[in-house]
């Protein structure tokens, strides 16, 4: 049996000083899994999420290195509570006391579930999304950034133009960072939006009639990722979103690679 120790007795390498001169814009840990909760839209009731955790601090240029371990110890406080834009801020800044640091940055992401009704059926499936909170606090300002990514089908407007029938159409993701404004942040919302730009939106669930209806859509609907870059990008403008990044990526159907297009509208982070 191991002989019972002081932890006051033994050494802290970490909290020895370092004499490089070198400030460390980030350290921390990464893919920590915690359960949370996430309020929605019309519903009182918080859905459940697993989480996957990445916090950050800046170390000064004399300190050794981060205490990794209290990372973990912040985190812990807040296990199984409602996350919220005011509630990451208040980890951010548990977790810069706790560390004795200036900067910190948490990235918390999770996948939440909406049930979709196909278009003529309404037949009801229930879809995943990919959704991250992250929160920066650098110099004593906050910051929160949204992410959010939803598919759709875009269907080439070349191939529809140049084809005497049928055009090639492939799955697209459209993935967004904003910074959510008062009337523009519920994730429901967003995803709606995100889905309404596309050639057609997609289904968990589709009948017969759901399948013709969906792909009648996309062709007269047709869009480059280009395309659905910039619509994407004026629906954020429309709602008054003035800090965004959007990247429409397609898995093309007759391409081995895939295409993609960005734009960035006075982005925040790094």
């Amino acid at each position: 049996m191991a002989d019972k120790v002081d932890r006051n007795t033994l050494p802290d390498i970490q909290n020895v000083s370092d004499t490089r001169g070198k400030f460390i814009g980030r350290a921390g840990v990464t893919n920590v899994h915690i359960p949370l909760k996430i309020s929605q839209k019309d519903n009182v009731i918080a859905q459940p999420v697993q989480a996957s955790v990445s916090m950050y601090v800046s170390v000064a240029e004399e300190a050794k290195g981060a205490n990794m371990s209290r990372f973990l110890e912040t985190l812990m406080i807040y296990e199984s509570e409602t996350l919220t834009s005011q509630g990451l801020e208040q980890i951010i800044e548990d977790m810069l006391k706790r560390l004795e640091s200036r900067d910190g940055y948490i990235s918390i992401g999770f996948k939440y579930f909406m049930q979709r009704l196909a278009p003529v059926s309404k037949s009801r499936g229930t879809q995943g999304y990919d959704i991250a909170f992250i929160g920066k606090k650098v110099n004593d300002k906050y910051i929160f950034v949204m992410e959010v990514s939803a598919m759709g089908t875009n269907l080439c407007p070349c191939s529809k133009e140049i084809s005497q029938y049928g055009a090639h159409n492939q799955r697209n993701t459209v993935r967004i960072r904003l910074v959510p404004t008062e009337d523009f942040f519920w994730i429901e919302d967003i995803i709606d939006a995100i889905e309404g730009e596309m050639s057609s939106p997609i289904y968990p669930l589709l009948k017969r009639e759901d399948e013709k209806f969906v792909t009648e859509t996309a062709y007269e609907n047709p869009k480059f990722v280009e395309d659905l870059a910039r619509d994407v990008a004026l629906m954020l403008d429309a709602k008054g979103v003035e800090h965004y990044h959007v990247r429409s990526t397609a898995e093309e159907s007759i391409h081995f690679h895939n295409a993609t297009a960005t734009i960035s509208k006075e982005w925040v982070l790094e």
